[in-house]
């Protein structure tokens, strides 16, 4: 079996992992997404996987594929960052040459919280998905498809179909499923356990995240543009009233690239963030804004 996992989830009162840690990760947490990276690398340095790679990666240029994304990164995109930052010091020492970085484009964005979805539901609602990929990457690489946490298995399906697309199409790779947490195969957990791990800390409350943003440094991914963007109108006012340009600047940016400008439950509080911008967005370069703030 192709896959590796840094902890196992069997019981719902008995985690090996810091689960608030695990939220605040979600939320974009830079600190706590360092501190994931770490442990899921170094307990896969020390698992027989890591020789395994080590082994069949001989040769080979190294990809790196975190979740698919439309144009703003998710949460285990910013885990590979830095997953793969521990992993090339290590491959640097065994003289091998570095990872690099892959993608698989979504060509569709959903507003939906696919955490709280059933099983049933998430399978209906990713069938609908599509993805683009540039096969000749592949070709000759060993690659690791990271996640954070595999629940059901919806998404590492629709990866496994691009590999079998790929490998009707001749290309050639080894490649590992690789994700920060996974339920056990031995038992049988209700897929809400999800939205359980990523709301642990924030409990929707705003003034969770900006305690995140002053003192953790925040990453701003899908999940945490889309909880801002979703607040009371009174409550997001307030809330972007305690940050930076910079900061409303790379929600607006972040925003339109991915389409919610076009939805309407978030197009009175965008509004709202463009009229409070006070520099004009074409008076800056958007280059200079790094969305991914890694």
């Amino acid at each position: 079996m192709n896959t590796f996992a840094a902890h196992l989830i069997s019981d719902l009162n008995d985690f090996t992992f810091n689960v608030k840690r695990y939220s605040q990760f979600k939320y974009g947490s830079k600190r706590a997404t360092k501190s994931l990276a770490k442990d899921l690398f170094e307990r896969f340095r020390k698992s027989n996987t890591f020789k395994d790679f080590l082994q069949e990666s001989e040769g080979k240029n190294i990809l790196l594929v975190p979740s698919s994304y439309y144009y703003v990164p998710t949460a285990s995109c910013a885990l590979g960052h830095y997953f793969m930052k521990r992993l090339n010091v290590e491959l640097i020492k065994q003289s091998r040459r570095p990872a690099e970085l892959g993608r698989i484009y979504r060509a569709t964005n959903y507003i939906a919280d696919y955490a709280k979805m059933t099983g049933e539901d998430r399978e209906k609602y990713i069938s609908g998905d599509s993805y683009r990929v540039d096969f000749e990457q592949w070709d000759n690489t060993y690659i690791i498809f990271l996640d954070d946490v595999r629940i059901t298995g919806s998404h590492e399906r629709r990866v496994n179909e691009l590999i079998k697309k790929a490998e009707s199409s001749n290309i050639t790779f080894s490649y590992l499923h690789m994700y920060y947490a996974m339920v056990s195969e031995r038992v049988t957990m209700p897929p809400q356990i999800e939205d359980y791990l990523n709301t642990n800390f924030f409990q929707e409350n705003s003034k969770r995240l900006t305690y995140i943003i002053r003192n953790h440094d925040i990453i701003l991914n899908t999940r945490t543009i889309k909880f801002i963007l979703g607040l009371e109108s009174i409550i997001f006012q307030d809330f972007i009233a305690h940050q930076s340009d910079d900061f409303k600047i790379n929600l607006l940016v972040a925003s339109y690239g991915n389409g919610y400008h076009t939805k309407n439950e978030y197009q009175e509080n965008l509004h709202y963030l463009k009229q409070d911008i006070d520099t004009e967005l074409d008076s800056h370069s958007i280059s200079q804004f790094n969305l991914s703030n890694y």
